[in-house]
């Protein structure tokens, strides 16, 4: 699951944090800051018995080169509370340092106002998972199709793919060692925002990826086309939030998150609520 949020919070898709920047993805193509900052909180207190309480903290500075490139340096820690739990202490668990670089491309759409970007990324391995599993680099693009509409509805799709340079096939030993690791990912992330008015913003987003693993002369099952699973491998999120701007600076949301695998027991399930799954959350934003 860490991969997964990981992926999500690339595509600015996936969690009410995600949604409550949509708007300001499309509103940066028209006016550009040299530079700026984000500090954002999200807490998710435990659904389940068998669940951890957790905080992301996702921090990014951009850097505007000029009106259509800019640059994003982001990292994005967990805490994770296990108060006499199975862990034995507390965790801040690093996830990987992401870098990008923005484009907003010539020419839209004129019918509908339809403007394109393109997000290039590069992962660096700075969380614990891909030190374990030796990743070298993962990296891959993101289009944006943004459209706003009446100024207070932003539709977005954006497809996108990710690649991991691993070092080795196979994960590490412990208990997942020796699973085969993730190479490809490749999906789409559809988002919306509704503003009610200049303080209130509905917000959602429905993400589906498909994962391909390396091949493994110890993976025992079945191949197709001799290289990646027949079952396809994947995961589904999908995040509501509703935010409240208190200054153009200073914003809090409430939010709701259900993302796992698409394939369950061999089945294709997708829900909009999962007992297994779904989580809460409430989280603070600044922006400067």
């Amino acid at each position: 699951m860490r991969y997964l949020s990981l992926l999500l919070a690339m595509l600015v898709a996936s969690s009410a944090y995600a949604a409550n920047m949509a708007t300001s993805d499309v509103t940066n193509q028209a006016q550009v800051k040299k530079w700026h900052m984000l500090f954002d909180v999200n807490h998710q207190p435990t659904a389940r018995d068998d669940q951890f309480s957790s905080t992301d903290v996702t921090l990014f500075f951009d850097y505007a080169l000029n009106p259509k490139n800019s640059l994003r340096i982001m990292q994005a820690p967990t805490k994770t509370y296990d108060l006499g739990g199975t862990r034995g202490e507390n965790e801040w668990i690093p996830s990987d340092t992401i870098l990008s670089h923005f484009w907003n491309m010539p020419g839209q759409i004129e019918s509908t106002g339809t403007r394109f970007r393109l997000v290039s990324v590069v992962n660096l391995p700075t969380s614990i998972e891909s030190q374990d599993n030796d990743k070298i680099l993962t990296f891959g693009n993101t289009l944006q199709i943004n459209t706003m509409v009446g100024g207070v509805f932003l539709a977005s799709l954006r497809p996108f793919y990710r690649y991991n340079w691993n070092k080795y096939k196979t994960s590490g030993f412990g208990e997942t060692g020796g699973r085969p690791l993730p190479v490809l990912t490749y999906g789409i992330t559809m988002v919306n925002s509704y503003s009610i008015n200049d303080k209130i913003s509905l917000n959602g987003s429905f993400s589906w990826a498909v994962i391909q693993e390396s091949p493994s002369q110890y993976d025992t099952s079945t191949n197709m086309n001799g290289m990646f699973g027949e079952n396809p491998n994947g995961t589904y999120s999908i995040s509501l939030s509703a935010n409240y701007s208190w200054t153009d600076k200073v914003a809090t949301y409430v939010g709701y998150f259900q993302g796992t695998n698409y394939l369950q027991d061999g089945r294709f399930e997708v829900y909009a609520y999962d007992p297994r799954a779904s989580r809460y959350s409430a989280g603070l934003t600044l922006y400067w």
